[in-house]
């Protein structure tokens, strides 16, 4: 079970997590504007600015995780937790395709928290 739980395994389902929150950002932009339905640009702007910026982030803590630095583990594990809590609404949305990409990013996340609170990753960034 040790080799499953480890935390460069995290560190690049992380940074899968990010790019999927970057093709989800374009995903949002794109169909919001083919389907002509947008009620305020300012706030679709604004949605789309935040998942790139929340996957800026992931990615670039997930490349501190995976060379082992101590000040990206505690980012690393609230950022974690945030995305759970940004994913479960994608779960109950219309579309198929945002529910399978909120699925993939929540199981990615739980997966990554799991593994940065078990004691033996935990006590590397301590």
């Amino acid at each position: 079970m040790k080799k499953f739980f480890q935390i460069q395994w995290a560190a690049a389902l992380t940074f899968a997590e990010g790019i999927a929150l970057f093709c989800f950002a374009g995903f949002v932009l794109i169909s919001s504007v083919k389907s002509q339905s947008i009620e305020s640009w300012e706030t679709l702007i604004a949605e789309v600015f935040l998942y790139l910026l929340l996957a800026g982030s992931v990615i670039y803590i997930s490349r501190g995780i995976s060379n082992f630095r101590k000040r990206f583990f505690t980012p690393f594990l609230l950022i974690q937790l945030f995305i759970v809590i940004i994913g479960l609404p994608l779960l109950q949305d219309d579309q198929r395709l945002t529910q399978v990409l909120g699925s993939l990013v929540v199981l990615i996340a739980l997966y990554a928290l799991i593994t940065g609170l078990i004691p033996v990753n935990r006590k590397k960034f301590l």
